[in-house]
């Protein structure tokens, strides 16, 4: 099976050393007959820097580079354009989306692209990620996934597609995510509209994926775009109307904490009721 990934990567935020973590687990995890291409978007870097990494790469990939800085959403629109444009985004292919601090365990990607291969109808599966991520994939810990799940559990490093999903629903939403005003929320945005699209999504309710999980300090940082999101949503299914009231509840006790500002939660409340209702499709 083919699969393709797509990561970017600030240069001048001194993360060389996970990025090249993170390349040497999908060298080491890729099973026998499959191959990978990687699109790499450096940000801020020069076509020197550009260059080099290109030149060692240890599997086929595409270096790009930008002299400025983006969001991440537009960032990984601008790798999703090239890889429909050059034709590397086949219906078959797997696609994910590892952010340079994130890796993969040794047997990961073969378990992966065997759970792919074995179920055609499967279109999204995703699991949870932690910084120390486990080998053992039982299957009693896989299970079709709720709207909960999706909404909860998202993270663009442990989201996986075919690529037939990923054509169908588009790009990342450029108002949300890292470097917008909204902050967050384009994976978890991007992770239901990938689960509606889907046959069939499945949710592995395993720590499999290196990266750090979230914690209240970034429940905090997030609130708002993910509050955003869950409020596009809502009327979609009634466990995502109670997961949108929830986040409201949550922000409130973030407030009695003193971990959010009143007028940070008044203002993210203020829009989602601006986007209450108005998901995509």
């Amino acid at each position: 099976m083919q699969l393709l990934f797509l990561t970017t990567t600030d240069v001048q935020s001194d993360r060389r050393d996970e990025l090249d973590r993170m390349i040497r687990s999908v060298a080491a995890s890729l099973p026998a007959g499959s191959s990978v291409h990687h699109i790499l978007l450096l940000q801020r870097a020069t076509e020197e820097q550009r260059g080099a990494l290109a030149a060692s790469m240890p599997y086929p990939a595409t270096v790009l580079a930008l002299a400025h800085r983006v969001s991440l959403s537009a960032a990984r629109n601008i790798m999703l354009d090239h890889a429909r444009r050059s034709g590397l985004l086949s219906p078959d292919i797997l696609v994910g989306f590892p952010d340079d601090d994130c890796w993969y365990p040794s047997t990961f990607l073969g378990r992966l692209v065997s759970e792919f291969e074995r179920d055609a109808e499967l279109g999204l599966l995703f699991t949870r990620v932690s910084l120390t991520p486990v080998e053992i994939w039982p299957r009693s810990s896989m299970r079709v996934a709720t709207p909960t799940d999706v909404l909860r559990r998202s993270n663009s490093n442990s989201l996986f597609l075919r690529g037939a999903v990923v054509a169908a629903i588009g790009g990342f939403d450029e108002t949300l995510g890292l470097g917008t005003p909204n902050g967050s929320g384009e994976d978890t945005d991007y992770g239901l509209r990938a689960s509606f699209a889907a046959p069939r999504t499945v949710y592995v309710d395993q720590d499999l994926v290196g990266h750090h999980e979230g914690d209240l300090a970034s429940k905090t940082k997030y609130f708002s775009g993910n509050l955003v999101v869950a409020s596009r949503y809502a009327t979609r299914h009634p466990k995502l109307f109670f997961e949108f009231a929830r986040k409201i509840a949550v922000g409130a006790y973030l407030v009695l904490r003193r971990r959010l500002k009143m007028a940070s939660y008044l203002n993210a409340i203020q829009g989602s009721v601006g986007a209450f209702g108005r998901s995509a499709g």
